[in-house]
């Protein structure tokens, strides 16, 4: 089992049993507040908040993907996938938010 398989299984058996009602769509509402946690702690330079936070981050995200049906693999094939694209494409400079999007 790679890291990836075993980071959605611990998540999965966790939020399965302790928020069995809660849907893809709250989990990303609940991601939306944990982005600007982690947002504040960034601003705040508070260092060991920010991996706490990014964790929070990163545990909502593969647990969306998971109740979405998705599995390790296909997670794994989107993200490589994605970033095949996106290492084709032209990019932007930072806007006033720092957002680059891509021109092409």
């Amino acid at each position: 089992m790679n890291w990836l398989e075993e980071k959605m299984r611990t998540i999965g058996d966790w939020t399965s049993v302790t928020f069995p009602e809660q849907t893809a769509v709250g989990k990303l509402c609940h991601l939306r507040e944990e982005i600007g946690e982690l947002i504040e702690a960034i601003a705040a330079g508070e260092r060991d908040n920010i991996a706490v936070e990014y964790a929070d981050c990163q545990i909502l995200l593969l647990d969306v993907a998971r109740a979405l049906g998705m599995s390790p693999a296909e997670v794994d094939a989107a993200i490589d996938g994605k970033m095949e694209v996106n290492m084709k494409r032209k990019w932007s400079q930072p806007d006033l938010n720092g957002i680059c999007r891509h021109i092409d």
